[in-house]
């Protein structure tokens, strides 16, 4: 019965100071963002100067980058957590790049897509764009697997209509 009670107590002892070292470890991981998101920002939003705002004067620019997770305004950006390409999350649609210059679009837009003058897809959400050193060429698009046949095929370039910006 000692034995038992004596293993039991060296268990809780150690037991603790692993616990307690680890709580010491989450909380010197503790990062210092150096941006704060000037409005909602979806997961692979393609980053501009009005987007966010530095904390400190000394950090460099993020624009040009894009969003890793999904931001609320006001919510503090980590350099790390931005990305020099996107990640795609695909939210259960298939992802389709169209070669169309995104102007105004982003991730989180929603968009009527056509092809030979005809509707093709409706409601379509942007899931990001892509873009070389001077502007954004392609869009990425959510497309059921319903509206895959009137999305992609055919010889006519597709024409985007602006739903909602995000």
């Amino acid at each position: 019965m000692r034995t038992l009670v004596s293993i039991w107590i060296v268990l809780l002892v150690v037991g603790s100071a692993i616990v307690g070292t680890r709580a010491c470890k989450l909380w010197s991981d503790v990062r210092q963002c150096q941006y704060v998101a000037h409005r909602e920002l979806p997961a692979g939003f393609h980053l501009g100067d009005g987007d966010w705002s530095a904390i400190t004067a000394d950090s460099p620019s993020i624009a040009g980058k894009y969003t890793s997770r999904h931001y609320l305004p006001n919510c503090e950006i980590c350099a790390a957590d931005v990305l020099a390409a996107p990640n795609i999350e695909s939210k259960g649609a298939n992802p389709v790049v169209l070669s169309v210059p995104a102007g105004p679009l982003n991730a989180g837009a929603i968009v009527d897509i056509y092809r030979n003058k005809k509707v093709a897809a409706t409601n379509v959400p942007v899931l990001t764009v892509l873009c070389g050193a001077k502007d954004c060429t392609y869009v990425v698009v959510g497309i059921q697997n319903a509206d895959m046949p009137a999305v992609t095929e055919g010889d006519a370039a597709p024409v985007l209509l602006i739903r909602k910006l995000p």
